[in-house]
This record gives C-alpha cells, sequence and structure tokens, in this order.
C-alpha cells in the first residue's frame, strides 16, 4: 500500500526528471545554434542582447502584443546594417483569453545607429521547421 510519503517521493522524483528531460533539451538547442551560426559566420546567443524586445513590440503581426521576449538571436553586420534573426515569444489577447505566441524573425538596423523602434520585421514561414526557418531568414534579403 502506498502512504503519502510513498506518493510524494514519487512526484519529487517525476518532477525532478522532467526538469532534467527540460535542462538537456534545451543545452541540446543551444548547441544547435550555436552550430548553425558558426556555420553561418555570425554571432549566437541564447538571451537578447540587445534589448530588440522592447524595439520589436509594436512590429509583431500581432495588434496589442506585449510581454515581448527575444531569445536564440542571431546576429552579424554586413557593409552597411546590423542584421538579427531572432525568436520572438509574446502575449495576444486581453483580459479573460490571452495566450502566448511564438514567432521566427527578421530585422535590421543601419551600421553605427541603434534604432528605438524597428520599421519592418520579416517572419520565417510557420509551415517549416525552426531551424529552416532560421536558415531561410538568414540568407540575403532581395534588393
Amino acid at each position: 500500500m502506498l502512504t503519502p510519503w510513498h506518493i510524494f517521493g514519487w512526484v519529487i522524483v517525476a518532477c525532478l526528471s522532467l526538469w532534467l528531460a527540460d535542462r538537456v533539451a534545451h543545452r541540446l538547442s543551444i548547441r544547435r545554434f550555436r552550430k548553425l551560426a558558426k556555420q553561418l559566420h555570425i554571432r549566437y546567443s541564447p538571451l537578447d542582447r540587445f534589448n530588440l524586445g522592447a524595439r520589436i513590440e509594436r512590429c509583431l503581426p500581432d495588434p496589442g502584443a506585449s510581454d515581448v521576449r527575444v531569445i536564440d538571436l542571431m546576429y552579424g553586420t554586413e557593409h552597411h546594417e546590423h542584421r538579427y534573426v531572432f525568436t520572438a515569444e509574446y502575449t495576444v489577447g486581453t483580459i479573460g483569453g490571452t495566450r502566448r505566441k511564438r514567432v521566427i524573425a527578421r530585422t535590421s538596423e543601419p551600421r553605427g545607429r541603434s534604432c528605438e523602434c524597428f520599421a519592418v520585421i520579416d517572419l520565417g514561414d510557420p509551415n517549416l521547421a525552426i531551424d529552416e526557418q532560421y536558415r531561410s531568414l538568414l540568407t540575403p534579403r532581395p534588393d
């Protein structure tokens, strides 16, 4: 017969197992992104080093997007601009019906000058895998 302490112990073991699996998956994801960045001769940061979250808030496809968080940032400088490709997570909705969304996006700003707000961001194709969205957005933009 299971006592409450046995049940508590099993719940603790299950929670620790899930936490460990999440950490391992996160480390593998970071390793995969670093490898992709190295192949493309750009830099990778798992966090938002340039405060892009606040700067892209008004450019997201959903009006009223809030609590914007930028992760898995790839960035580099080409000729006359700084280019960024990243995952943006944000909240959509109002009272009673909020939900989190995630998009892969690309934007750029003139070299030597930091924009307060980006005019345009390009979004990845949501039908592609995350790695493929990053690859397609990291290719040079047709001018």
